[in-house]
């Protein structure tokens, strides 16, 4: 963990940033008069969907002709099912 006073961030921030994004600092600490106000960090990566399916994978099923009833759904909220007419 780094500690940066903020006047000498606002001269540094792409290169603070580039700190951060390349995992040399995982997180920075922004102080003003020795007090800390604000961290900079990393952004985690977002879990892709194959990832989340693969999670649940086997814990839910589809039950057989669960689309029969879209039209009568749809219906209810005035909008028509796309390709049919």
């Amino acid at each position: 963990m780094k500690i940066v006073q903020i006047d000498d961030a606002k001269i540094h921030l792409s290169e603070l940033v580039e700190e951060v994004d390349s995992g040399s600092e995982n997180k920075i600490i922004l102080a003003r008069r020795g007090r800390f106000v604000a961290r900079l960090g990393g952004l985690e990566e977002p879990v892709s969907l194959e990832n989340r399916i693969r999670v649940v994978k086997g814990i839910f099923s589809v039950p057989p002709g669960v689309d029969e009833e879209n039209e009568q759904i749809a219906s209810h909220f005035q909008i028509q099912i796309s390709g049919q007419e």
